[in-house]
């Protein structure tokens, strides 16, 4: 993949993470050391719809599309009026 460095240290390097990106590198950015981030060098003349990049993506397996039967959430009070009978209790 190439270098990893937290966001302390990213922050304290980023003019050096840059020219290394410029070469070529790719650089991880972890936070808590989980990897959150990538710097890759920049694309030029690529004209790519989006519709085109999310199907690139999904091709790739870096993303996937929604669910198609996603369930309807339930609310969560069995009573509505929460906040008029807190007030009426109040007065």
């Amino acid at each position: 993949m190439g270098d990893s460095y937290s966001l302390y240290d990213a922050k304290a390097r980023l003019s050096e993470l840059i020219r290394m990106v410029r070469d070529g590198h790719t650089i991880a950015i972890t936070y808590h050391g989980k990897r959150v981030a990538l710097l890759t060098p920049a694309t030029e003349g690529t004209k790519e719809t989006f519709q085109q990049r999310l199907e690139r993506l999904e091709g790739e397996g870096t993303t996937s599309g929604a669910p198609k039967n996603r369930p309807r959430f339930s609310p969560i009070a069995k009573r509505v009026g929460g906040l008029k009978r807190f007030l009426e209790e109040r007065e």
